[in-house]
């Protein structure tokens, strides 16, 4: 399980944009977020350097 911290992670339609962006490369990734502490959580076969970039493309900032 891989944790992210996402810079501008306000609400649950920013986690469940991040979710279906991991979902188009990986069907079975599971993808949870806490809002509160700005941070998503996904099970995956993808690599982390990948998951980095999907998030990224679909528009979001990881946290330095």
């Amino acid at each position: 399980m891989f944790t992210f911290e996402i810079d501008d992670l306000h609400c649950m339609s920013c986690v469940n944009n991040i979710k279906d962006a991991i979902l188009e490369h990986d069907a079975a990734a599971e993808v949870n977020g806490d809002t509160e502490k700005s941070e998503v959580y996904v099970k995956t076969i993808i690599e982390e350097s990948r998951i980095k970039e999907i998030i990224s493309q679909a528009g979001y900032k990881l946290s330095e």
